[in-house]
């Protein structure tokens, strides 16, 4: 059976977009663990998406990051006995864990992403004007592309 040419073009793009992540997630994780003392990246992963929803129950946190429930209460505890996170009992359901991120786990985060600013800048002031612009205009199109998978 021959694919037709979108079916090559999103193989390509499926390609593509593994290789960023692989690129990503190594640049990341080789340029920023030094500098994220004491934080592991799931708990950053989690705090990150605390940020984006202000309580979530600590089932679904764990859906949203592929994770299982015993690693998830390991997680949450370790962040809980720093004061990044608190559990929350649900009014609704006694049986519901929501964990929100505390002020302490705003800052945290902030701190973090300072660290990783300072990081990709050193890592990106080679690049011209133009290859600048550039990489600008492309990220902004992925995350443009991005949110709009993420609405359906």
């Amino acid at each position: 059976m021959t694919k037709t040419m979108p079916d090559e073009i999103r193989d390509i793009v499926i390609e593509k977009l593994i290789e960023l992540l692989e690129i990503g997630i190594d640049q990341f994780t080789h340029n920023t663990r030094p500098f994220l003392s004491g934080i592991q990246q799931a708990q950053y992963r989690l705090l990150f998406l605390l940020c984006q929803v202000p309580m979530e129950s600590m089932s679904n946190l764990g859906k949203m990051m592929y994770i299982s429930k015993p690693y998830m209460t390991v997680l949450v505890d370790s962040l809980s006995k720093e004061g990044y996170v608190e559990r929350l009992s649900d009014p609704h359901d006694r049986r519901i864990v929501n964990i929100a991120i505390t002020e302490a786990g705003r800052v945290k985060i902030g701190d973090i992403r300072v660290i990783i600013a300072e990081k990709l800048s050193l890592q990106i002031q080679a690049l011209s004007n133009e290859e600048m612009e550039t990489l600008k205009n492309a990220v902004d199109q992925i995350i443009h592309i991005y949110k709009k998978y993420q609405t359906h």
